[in-house]
C-alpha cells in the first residue's frame, strides 16, 4: 500500500534546498538572479502553497596542513512555514577556497523528506557543488513518494571545476526522479535567467502534465500528442530537453509558442504558450530528446486540478507493487485520480504513443514499456461532462529479457513467480531492508545462556568483492545491507575479518581487510564502483582473482580461511575457459568457504558476448555450497530491490547460521531421493527447529532465468512421529520468489532431534538448469574444522587436499559450553545423497570427558560416485553432516583420485573397502593406514597416543578383533570328517549303446575298486534313459553287491539319444534323495553320448549347494576323438560341487583315452583340492606335503596342449593321457610345476586332487564368525561375502594371498570345533551367481601349500520345511525342530538324537512315549 496520506490532492508544498557556497563571480551573480526568479514566482502565487520548507547550509571550507581544501564543517538551517512570509534565501556565502566540493546532499534530502513528511511534490536544489557519494537511497525514497527533484546548477569553469562525470551523475539522478536539471551562468539582472528560474519553479505549483515523451534519437523530428483542457486560464509551458532541442517551425507557429528561455548549456529550453491550439508537437535535437508540456491548475476557472497517483502491479487484485516496470515485461498500470472538483471522475482509456494497440484501450490491459522511447502514459479522463488528457511519467527499467518462442510454459519475459498459471503471482519478500536489526533470538544456542558460548575468537573471513563497473546505485544499497549485518554480528561478540575487493579495474587494487565493521563500511564507500577506472571493455572479467586473493588473506590479520564466506557482484563475465584450479577448489570446499556470485538481469545480457561465460560461477556455487544468483535490481515501492533482498537473506543465512544440509541436483539426476537430514535438538528446548531453505537454479548466459515446470520438496520423518512437510516452491504462499530470478527462499519448523528423509520432484524448464538446495539453522558457537592425514607410521598433519588414499578425517573443535551432550554423529553422503556402504560413512563418537576436539576416522572416499548424474564438475563432492546435541553443521570436501592402493591392499570387500593382506593387526585403507576391526569393533581415537585402535564387540578380542569365542560348539561327528561316505553312479542310457555302456562304466567305477572301502557307508547305482526315466539298480552298504549289480544291466533303454535330455540338476536331485546334507560323497554321471547332457547352472546350484556331494561328469563319445562339450555351464556345475568334467572318447581300448583310477583313488582317501581354476592360463604348482602323496591332475579345454608341454617333465612321462583339446588326465607323485602357457588357448579348466595327507581341512559356510556349524549358503544378495570356517593342522599357519582372489585373512576361534575362519574371501565385488572358488594358502616352516574350496552362489537362499530366507546373511530362519543352511537338517530335542544323515530324530529310549509322539506321526 502507499504511504499514509499519500493521496492528498489539492495539498501543495514549496520546497527549496540551498547549498549556500558560491564562487565570487559567476556564483555571486547567478545566485542573485535565482533569488530574483524565486521572488517573482512567490509573488505570482502569493501564499498559494499549504506549507513552505527551506533547507540552507552555512559554513566555509578550510585548508588543512598539507592537504586539499575541506568543506565538512557544515550547519543546516531548516525553515518550515505555513505561508511565504519569512521564506527567504540567505545572503551569498563566498567559497573563498575555490574548489569543487562534494556535499552530502543525499542525507539532507532524506532528512528533509522525512521531517516535512513530503509526498507527491517537488524539491528544487540550488547548488554549485555535486553530491557526496551515490544518491541511491535518496533517489529511491524520492521516487517511491512521488517527489521530483529539480536542480539549478551554477556553472563556473574558472573557480569551480567539477568534472563532467560528477555533473552527469547528478543529472542522471534528477532525470530518474522526473525533475529538471538546469545549468545556469549569468550576469547580474539577466532577465532571461530570472524568467527561466521563475518558470522552473512553476513545476511546484499543481502541475498538470498533458504530454511527456522521450526518444533515444531525435535527429529526425518526433511527434508527441497534445490535448489542452477545454477551459484554460493561464499559459501552457513547453519544456524541451536535449542538445539544442527545438520545435519544428510548424509547431512553433501552431502551438503559439513565445520566445524561448534556454539553459546555459543549451540542454533545456522553456517555451510559453498562452492558448495552444495545436494537437501535436514536433521536436528534434542533435541526439536524444524529451518534450514535457504542462500547465498549472486553477481551481476556480480551470484547468482542472487533477492529481494522478501511479503504480504498477502484476495482478489486478493487488493494489501496489512497483513504482517502476521492467522493459518488455507486462504489468498492469494501477491509477488513482483525485480532484478538488465535485464532479465525477472517470478514466475512459489509456494510450501509449509508440504502441498502436494501446490507443484508447480499457484499463485492464497490461503495459509493456520500451525504455528507449517511452516515458509516459496518456490518460483520457472525464471530469463531469468535460474530457481532458493527462500524461503520467513511466519509470521504465531496461532489462535483458530475451523473448522465447510460444510454448505451453509461461514465457520468461513475464514475471510469473508462482509457477505455470494464467494469473502471475507478485514477487514477495519477507526480507527487511538495509536498516535490518537481526533478531538476537535467532542466535541463542543452548538452554544455558548465550553468554556461556565463546565468540571472541576469530570466526573466519568475509570478503565482499564487486566489479568496478557494477551499477553504483545498486552497489550502494547492497554494501549498506552487508554492513548492517556485519555490525550486528560484532555486537554478538564475534571477531571476524572483513574485506572488500574491487576487481575488473584497469589498474589492479588489492583487497582491504579490517576487523572493524565501521572501517569495513567506510572502505566499501571509498572503493565504490567507478566505471572511469574499469578495464577496457575488450577485457573479460577477472572476478576469479578476487577468490584467489581470499585464499591468501594476509597473516597479519590473523584470519581464518576455514568457514569463510564471499559475495561477488559481477558485471562482465569471465572468459569461457577461465576456471579455478583443482587445488583452489580443494581449499574452498574442504575449508567450508561459501561463495555467492551475483549479477543482475541487466548485466547478464550485456555481459554475455562470444568468448565469455558465467558457467564457472555455477561450478563455484555448486562446489562451495553457495548460490549463483541472478535477480532484478529495480527498486520497488518498498524502497528496496530484489537483489538487495536476496543479499540480506544470504547474509542472514550463510553468514549468521550453520549450513545444515546441502545437495546439488543435476538436471539428469535419476530418482527423487535426496538423502537424509538429521535435525538437531533445539537450543531453547522447543519441540521444533527453524530451518531456512534456499534454492537456486543454475544461470544461463544472456538469458533471464526461466521458470521450471516444478520444484517440490518432501521432508519425511524416519518413523511415524511427525507428518511429512511438503513444499511446492512455485505455488506455496510460504515461499519467497522473485520475478525473473533463479532464487527461492522458505522457512519450515521441523521436529527436533529426529532423522528426516528428503525427496525432490524437479522438472526443469527450458533452461535445463541444475538445482542447488541448501538448508540453514542456528548454531553460532565458536568452532574450527580441518582434515588430517593419518598414518600409523607418521605424525598427524593437516591437509587441504583429500584423495582416495588419504581419506577424509574430520577434526572438529566446538565450544562445548554451548552443548549438554558430548555425543557426536557424522553422516557422509556422496553427490547423489547416498550413504556409502564403505566403513566410516556413518560415525558416532561418545566422548563424555575430554571435549577439546572430535577426531573422526578417515573415510576412504571414491573420486567418482556410483551414479553419474551429479552436477558436472562436482561429482567428487561429499557432504558430511555433524550433529552434537543442539549444534549441527555440514562440512563438504572434494575427493580426488589417489595414487592407487599399495600392492598388499588392492583387494576389496563387498562394500569397496580396501583391506590389506598380512598378519595381525590387520590393516585397511588403500595404503593400510588404519587398523581393521574385522567388522567386529569400531576404531576409537586415543588423544594421548594420537592413534586409532579397535574397540571390539562382545565375544571378540585381539588388535583387529580377530579372535572370537564360539558360544555353542559344533558336536556333529560328521562336521570335520573329510572322508567320503557315499558313492553314487548314474549311467546315462540310450537305445543305440545297449549294454556296452554298463561294461565301459564298470571299467572306471567298479572293477578297479578294492574289495573293501571302510569309510563308504552307502552305495547307489542307477540309470537314466534318454526318455528321462530313472531306474535304481542298487542302494545299500554292500560293496560286493554293488559291483555284482553292475553286470545285471538293469532295465533296457529303448529311446534314441537326443540333445539335452539328461539334466544334471535332476540327476543330482535323484542321487541325493537317500543321502544326508552333512555327508561327504561322490556322484558320478557317465554317458557315451555327450550331447544328451544339459544343465541350467542356477537351478543346479540351488539343488546342490546345501549338500557335500562332489559330482564328476563323464561326457564320453565313442570314436576316434572326443566331441567337445560346448555348454560351459556343465563343467561349472560340476566344479561348483568340487567335481569336474571328463570330456573324452573311447574306442577299442576302453581306458586308452581316460585315466581310469581317478574315482577309485578318491574313494580310498581323504582328499583335498590343491589347485582349482575355471580360467587357468600359465604355469601352476602342485604342492604336497611329501613325495609319496599322489595327485590327480585334470584339464578340460587344453588336453593335448598340456600333454605336449609337459611330456618331458619328470613324473609326466607315462602316467598322463590326453584326448584332443578336451581332456587331460595325469596321476602324479609329490610336488610339481605344471606348464600351462598354451599357445592360442586363452584359458582352460584345471583341477588337482591330492590323495591323503594331513592337509585336508573340510570347510563349511557360516553366516557369522561366532557360528560353529554350517548355517548359510553363498548368495549374491548377502551383505558380506561368503565366510568359510575350517581346521588348520597343528604347525601350519594361514598366509595372506595378494591379489589372486584367495583368502587374505583368518580369525582365531576359541572354544570352536572349527578353529579358524576365513572371514574375508575377497574378489573385486560381491560374489556373483554361479561357480566361485576360494583359495587358502598354508605355510609350515618355509614351505607353502595351496588348497581350494569351490562353492556355488545363488541370488537368495532356498529354505525347506517352512524356513524363511535371510538375504543379508545367506541363511534361513528355521522353524523349531530344524536347522542347517536350508532348514533341511533336524534339530532334535534333548531326549533324542539325529541319525547319521541328520534327517531323522531317534528317541533315546524305546519306552519314551512323549518322544515317540513328537517324531512319529502315526503313533
Amino acid at each position: 500500500m502507499p504511504p499514509d496520506n499519500h493521496f492528498n490532492a489539492g495539498g501543495t508544498s514549496f520546497n527549496v534546498m540551498n547549498i549556500n557556497l558560491y564562487t565570487q563571480y559567476w556564483g555571486l551573480k547567478t545566485y542573485a538572479n535565482i533569488k530574483e526568479g524565486l521572488g517573482k514566482h512567490l509573488a505570482t502565487f502569493k501564499n498559494g502553497y499549504n506549507n513552505y520548507n527551506l533547507v540552507q547550509t552555512t559554513g566555509k571550507p578550510y585548508l588543512p596542513t598539507g592537504g586539499d581544501p575541506v568543506f565538512d564543517d557544515i550547519k543546516i538551517n531548516e525553515t518550515s512555514l505555513l505561508n511565504d512570509e519569512g521564506f527567504q534565501l540567505e545572503d551569498f556565502t563566498d567559497t573563498g577556497l575555490y574548489w569543487c566540493y562534494e556535499v552530502d546532499i543525499s542525507t539532507y534530502l532524506i532528512n528533509m523528506i522525512q521531517k516535512a513528511n513530503l509526498r507527491n511534490t517537488v524539491i528544487t536544489i540550488l547548488t554549485q557543488h555535486p553530491p557526496l557519494g551515490d544518491m541511491y537511497e535518496a533517489r529511491e525514497i524520492a521516487v517511491a513518494f512521488g517527489i521530483r527533484i529539480n536542480v539549478l546548477w551554477i556553472k563556473d569553469e574558472t573557480f569551480n571545476r567539477c568534472t563532467d562525470q560528477q555533473i552527469n551523475d547528478f543529472k542522471t539522478f534528477v532525470d530518474i526522479t522526473g525533475g529538471l536539471f538546469v545549468q545556469l551562468q549569468s550576469e547580474l539582472n539577466d532577465m532571461s535567467t530570472i524568467d527561466l528560474v521563475s518558470q522552473v519553479f512553476l513545476t511546484h505549483y499543481k502541475p498538470q502534465y498533458v504530454t511527456i515523451g522521450s526518444f533515444s534519437n531525435c535527429t529526425s523530428p518526433k511527434n508527441v500528442p497534445i490535448l489542452v483542457d477545454p477551459t484554460v486560464n493561464g499559459p501552457y509551458y513547453f519544456v524541451l530537453l536535449g542538445d539544442n532541442a527545438a520545435p519544428s517551425t510548424d509547431s512553433f507557429r501552431e502551438c503559439l509558442l513565445r520566445d524561448p528561455l534556454r539553459s546555459f548549456d543549451n540542454q533545456l529550453v522553456f517555451f510559453q504558450s498562452p492558448d495552444p491550439t495545436c494537437q501535436s508537437l514536433q521536436i528534434k535535437s542533435n541526439g536524444s530528446c524529451t518534450a514535457i508540456v504542462f500547465t498549472n491548475a486553477n481551481t476556480n476557472s480551470g484547468p482542472f486540478d487533477l492529481t494522478v497517483y501511479t503504480t504498477y502491479v502484476e495482478d489486478l487484485s493487488l493494489d501496489a507493487s512497483r513504482y517502476a516496470i521492467i522493459e518488455k515485461v507486462p504489468f498492469y498500470p494501477a491509477l488513482h485520480i483525485q480532484s478538488s472538483s465535485s464532479d465525477a471522475i472517470i478514466l475512459n482509456s489509456i494510450a501509449v504513443s509508440y504502441d498502436s494497440t494501446w490507443t484508447n484501450v480499457p484499463q485492464n490491459k497490461t503495459i509493456t514499456c520500451d525504455a528507449s522511447q517511452t516515458y509516459s502514459l496518456y490518460l483520457n479522463i472525464s471530469v463531469g461532462s468535460a474530457i481532458v488528457q493527462r500524461a503520467v511519467r513511466v519509470a521504465c527499467v531496461p532489462t535483458p529479457v530475451i523473448p522465447t518462442s510460444s510454448t505451453s510454459m509461461p514465457s520468461t519475459d513475464k514475471p510469473t513467480t508462482s509457477g505455470p498459471s494464467s494469473t502471475p503471482e507478485p514477487s514477495t519478500s519477507t526480507t527487511v531492508i538495509t536498516s535490518t536489526v537481526l533478531s538476537t533470538s535467532s542466535v541463542i544456542y543452548s538452554s544455558t545462556t548465550e553468554a556461556a558460548c565463546t565468540y571472541d575468537k576469530n570466526n573466519a573471513t568475509f570478503l565482499f568483492a564487486y566489479a568496478t563497473d557494477f551499477n553504483d546505485t545498486t552497489y550502494g544499497l547492497i554494501y549498506r545491507t552487508i554492513g548492517d549485518v556485519t555490525s550486528q554480528i560484532q555486537l554478538w561478540g564475534y571477531s571476524n575479518t572483513l574485506g572488500n575487493k574491487v576487481f575488473d579495474r584497469k589498474v589492479v587494487k588489492s583487497a582491504n581487510y579490517t576487523h572493524n565493521p565501521m572501517d569495513f563500511t567506510n572502505n566499501c564507500e571509498v572503493d565504490k564502483p567507478n566505471s572511469a577506472l574499469k578495464a577496457d571493455d575488450i577485457q573479460a572479467s577477472d572476478a576469479l582473482s578476487a577468490i584467489r586473493e581470499l585464499l591468501s588473506v594476509p597473516a597479519s590479520f590473523h584470519s581464518r580461511l576455514e568457514g569463510s564466506m564471499m559475495i561477488i557482484l559481477v558485471n562482465r563475465l569471465p572468459k569461457t575457459d577461465d576456471d579455478l584450479t583443482d587445488d583452489e577448489y580443494d581449499q574452498l570446499t574442504n575449508l567450508n568457504v561459501k561463495i555467492f556470485p551475483m549479477t543482475t538481469i541487466r548485466n547478464l545480457a550485456t555481459a554475455a558476448i562470444p568468448g565469455r561465460s558465467g558457467a564457472v560461477f555455477n561450478r563455484i556455487a555448486a562446489q562451495t555450497n553457495g548460490h549463483y544468483i541472478v535477480a532484478n535490481d529495480t527498486v520497488g515501492s518498498d524502497v528496496n530491490s530484489d537483489i538487495n533482498k536476496i543479499v540480506a537473506n544470504v547474509m542472514q543465512t550463510s553468514y549468521t547460521k550453520n549450513l545444515l544440509f546441502t545437495r546439488n541436483v543435476g538436471v539428469s539426476r535419476l530418482g527423487n531421493d535426496l538423502g537424509v537430514l538429521r535435525v538437531p535438538m533445539s537450543a531453547t528446548g522447543s519441540p521444533t527447529v527453524s530451518v531456512t531453505i534456499t534454492v537456486s537454479l543454475s544461470a544461463v548466459d544472456a538469458n533471464a532465468p526461466q521458470l521450471p515446470a516444478r520444484i517440490f520438496l518432501g521432508i519425511k520423518p524416519n518413523g511415524n512421529s511427525t507428518n511429512t512437510v511438503s513444499i511446492d516452491f512455485l505455488l506455496s504462499p510460504n515461499v519467497t520468489r522473485y520475478a525473473n530470478s533463479n532464487y527461492y527462499i522458505t522457512t519450515v519448523d521441523l521436529t527436533a532431534g529426529i532423522e528426516r528423509e528428503l525427496f525432490l520432484i524437479y522438472l526443469p524448464g527450458p533452461d535445463q538448469s541444475d538445482l542447488l538446495i541448501r538448508m540453514w539453522a542456528d548454531g553460532n558457537a565458536y568452532r574450527e574444522a580441518s582434515y588430517i592425514s593419518y598414518s600409523e607410521k607418521t605424525a598427524i598433519t593437516t591437509v587441504t587436499k583429500i584423495d582416495e588414499n588419504i581419506g577424509a578425517a574430520l577434526k572438529f573443535s566446538l565450544d562445548q559450553t554451548c552443548s549438554k551432550s558430548r555425543k557426536a554423529t557424522l553422516l557422509i553422503t556422496d553427490c547423489n545423497g547416498d550413504v556409502s556402504a564403505k566403513y566410516d560413512s556413518n560415525q558416532v563418537i561418545n566422548d563424555n570427558n575430554d571435549t577439546t576436539f572430535y577426531q573422526f576416522v578417515p573415510f576412504f572416499c571414491s573420486s567418482k560416485p556410483a551414479q553419474s548424474t551429479c552436477i558436472s564438475g562436482a561429482e567428487s563432492k561429499y557432504d558430511a553432516q555433524l550433529v552434537i546435541d543442539t549444534f549441527s553443521i555440514t562440512q563438504s570436501f572434494l575427493c580426488r583420485p589417489g595414487s592407487g592402493p599399495s600392492d598388499n591392499c588392492k583387494l576389496q570387500d563387498s562394500n569397496g573397502n580396501n583391506q590389506c593382506s598380512g598378519v595381525t593387526p590387520f590393516k585397511r585403507g588403500p595404503t593400510g593406514s588404519l587398523y581393521d576391526c574385522s567388522n567386529h569393533g569400531i576404531l576409537v581415537y586415543n588423544k594421548t597416543t594420537e592413534k586409532f585402535r579397535c574397540d571390539c564387540a562382545d565375544n571378540f578380542s585381539g588388535e583387529s578383533c580377530e579372535i572370537v569365542e564360539c558360544p555353542v560348539q559344533n558336536t556333529d561327528p560328521l562336521a570335520t570328517d573329510n572322508n567320503y561316505h557315499t558313492y553314487t553312479v548314474v549311467i546315462g542310457l540310450e537305445s543305440a549303446g545297449g549294454t556296452l555302456v554298463y561294461d565301459d562304466g564298470a571299467e572306471f567305477f567298479s572293477l578297479k575298486l578294492p574289495d573293501n572301502l571302510p569309510n563308504i557307508w552307502k552305495y547307489q547305482l542307477m540309470t537314466i534313459c534318454a526318455d528321462g526315466v530313472y531306474d535304481m539298480i542298487y542302494s545299500g552298504s554292500d560293496l560286493s553287491e554293488f559291483k555284482k549289480l553292475f553286470k545285471t544291466y538293469g532295465r533296457p533303454c529303448n529311446t534314441r539319444a537326443a540333445n539335452g535330455v539328461h539334466d544334471l540338476t535332476s540327476i543330482y536331485q535323484q542321487a541325493v534323495k537317500g543321502v544326508g546334507r552333512n555327508v561327504k560323497g561322490i556322484i558320478v554321471y557317465y554317458s557315451e553320448v555327450s550331447s544328451m547332457i544339459n544343465v541350467t547352472l542356477d537351478d543346479f546350484i540351488r539343488a546342490s549347494q546345501s549338500y557335500q556331494q562332489q559330482m564328476f561328469v563323464y561326457a564320453i563319445d565313442e570314436g576316434d576323438g572326443p566331441t567337445p562339450v560346448t555348454n560351459e555351464d556343465i563343467i561349472k556345475a560340476a566344479m561348483s560341487t568340487g567335481g569336474f568334467l571328463i570330456n573324452s572318447n573311447i574306442n577299442d581300448k576302453v581306458d586308452g583315452n581316460i585315466e581310469p583310477s581317478l574315482i577309485p583313488d578318491l574313494l580310498q582317501s581323504s582328499s583335498s583340492i590343491s589347485w582349482f581354476s575355471s580360467s587357468q592360463y600359465g604355469n601352476f604348482p602342485i604342492s604336497t606335503e611329501n613325495n609319496s602323496i599322489v595327485s590327480h591332475l585334470l584339464v578340460c579345454g587344453a588336453g593335448t596342449n598340456i600333454l605336449t608341454l609337459n611330456q618331458n617333465q619328470p613324473g609326466f612321462e607315462e602316467s598322463c593321457i590326453a584326448a584332443g583339446k578336451t581332456y587331460y588326465g595325469c596321476k602324479l607323485s609329490g610336488s610339481q610345476i605344471v606348464l600351462g602357457n598354451v599357445p592360442d588357448v586363452p584359458s582352460f579348466y584345471v583341477a588337482v586332487y591330492d590323495l591323503g595327507g594331513s592337509l585336508t581341512p573340510k570347510p563349511q559356510i557360516i553366516s557369522t564368525v561366532e557360528k560353529d556349524a554350517s548355517d548359510a549358503v553363498s548368495t549374491s544378495s548377502s551383505d558380506t561375502r561368503t565366510v568359510l570356517t575350517f581346521n588348520v593342522p597343528y604347525g601350519y599357519s594361514v598366509e595372506a594371498n595378494d591379489g589372486d582372489g584367495g583368502v587374505t585373512r583368518n580369525a582365531v576361534r576359541r572354544g570352536c570345533t572349527f578353529d579358524t575362519t576365513a572371514y574375508s574371501v575377497f574378489t573385486s565385488q560381491k560374489y556373483s551367481t554361479g561357480t566361485n572358488i576360494a583359495k587358502l594358502t598354508l605355510k609350515k616352516d618355509s614351505k607353502t601349500y595351496t588348497r581350494f574350496y569351490p562353492f556355488g552362489t545363488i541370488s537368495a537362499p532356498v529354505c525347506q520345511n517352512g524356513g524363511s530366507p535371510v538375504s543379508s546373511t545367506g541363511s534361513c530362519q528355521c522353524p523349531p525342530g530344524f536347522q542347517g543352511p536350508d532348514c533341511s537338517l533336524v534339530n532334535c530335542l534333548e531326549n533324542s538324537t539325529a541319525n547319521a544323515w541328520s534327517d531323522v530324530c531317534v528317541c533315546a529310549s524305546i519306552d519314551d512315549v512323549a518322544c515317540a509322539i513328537q517324531y512319529t506321526s502315526s503313533f
